[in-house]
């Protein structure tokens, strides 16, 4: 099979010499061209045309749509986008409606993680095999996963935690007193919006030793991480592969849950499918009754659960709707809540 022309639209030259290198030793592809603007993308491409355009999530307005346009107008060329977006679909819909392109997907890829590459490539390989019908041979370079070190192996027990007003403060503390050896992952549901989650996410990972990441669909469940979901988002567990308790994120935009997206009870009530009673739930402050559900979900299958007390909590709503329950565990100050689920983990 003669190689695959592909065409980077690309300004950091970082980014481009992970590509490059990835390229150099692919027995698929060949890289004709990069690009870092939209005129030098216009030049190369009235010089020659390849199969597949590789472009960042940056690049694609309409004024850059436009100029693209005459190229794509027999239908014979594919657009594969890469960026961080959790909510891509607007992107890719932009695209189709701009042009006649043989496919278009978008695909995550967090440039400043070097195991992120190795994850694009290999579902990007997929994907053209599957979309151009053609056989690949993967790069013996990434055909195999790194060996699983202390710092990414899936986690077969969890803590989910869930809090709304007054509780990025109180996740803040609370996280700072997580161990860096912590046998458990944490899921974090804020009530938050969209524009506020990178914000939330960058000033918990400054207090944490654990590696904080805002989930994203996919993404595999591991020991020592922090997955806060995504304003705008239900964040939800699944396994990784039947019938095993270790598990992958979940994100959809289905219904709100308690006038909420993300929810506390969407996330809860999907743990305990995955990972049985090996679960701690904790409540914070906030208000309303969300994580009721979740909780009782939590404690029937064998977990634990805690909650904020009344007195470190600026508002008492959702701690005091689950003890109302009979469901709880403990209802301790917050100062004394992640030692409580440290211990609680290592005895499961």
């Amino acid at each position: 099979m003669s190689k695959l022309p592909v065409l980077l639209i690309e300004d950091l030259f970082s980014v481009k010499k992970r590509f490059l290198q990835l390229f150099s030793e692919d027995q698929n592809l060949i890289l004709i061209g990069t690009a870092c603007s939209e005129l030098m993308a216009r030049k190369m491409l009235q010089s020659f045309l390849p199969s597949l355009i590789l472009c960042h999530e940056q690049f694609i307005n309409t004024d850059f749509l436009k100029m693209l346009s005459p190229f794509f107008a027999g239908g014979e060329i594919s657009l594969v986008i890469y960026g961080k977006s959790i909510d891509h679909a607007p992107i890719v819909d932009k695209i189709q409606r701009h042009l006649k392109v043989r496919f278009t997907a978008y695909l995550w890829l967090n440039p400043e993680e070097d195991t992120s590459y190795r994850d694009f490539y290999l579902s990007f390989l997929e994907l053209i095999a599957s979309r151009l019908r053609i056989g690949i041979n993967k790069p013996p370079m990434i055909s195999q996963p790194p060996p699983l070190s202390g710092k990414n192996i899936l986690a077969t027990k969890v803590i989910a935690i869930g809090s709304s007003a007054g509780g990025p403060r109180i996740l803040n503390a609370i996280l700072s007193k997580f161990s860096p050896d912590l046998d458990a992952a944490v899921l974090l549901v804020q009530h938050i919006t969209e524009p506020f989650t990178e914000a939330l996410a960058d000033s918990l990972k400054k207090t944490s030793s654990l590696k904080m990441e805002i989930a994203r669909d996919k993404l595999p469940i591991l020991k020592g991480h922090v997955y806060l979901a995504p304003g705008g988002f239900h964040l939800e567990a699944e396994p990784v592969k039947p019938f095993t308790n270790e598990g992958q994120c979940v994100l959809n935009k289905n219904k709100m849950v308690n006038n909420l997206r993300p929810s506390v009870d969407n996330l809860m009530l999907s743990l305990p499918s995955v990972y049985g009673k090996k679960i701690v739930g904790m409540i914070l402050t906030g208000m309303g009754k969300d994580g009721v559900n979740g909780m009782c979900a939590i404690k029937s299958a064998g977990g634990r659960t805690l909650v904020q007390d009344e007195e470190t909590s600026m508002i008492f709503g959702m701690p005091k709707a689950v003890i109302e329950t009979g469901c709880v565990d403990k209802i301790l100050p917050f100062t004394k809540l992640p030692a409580e689920a440290e211990e609680l983990i290592a005895k499961m």
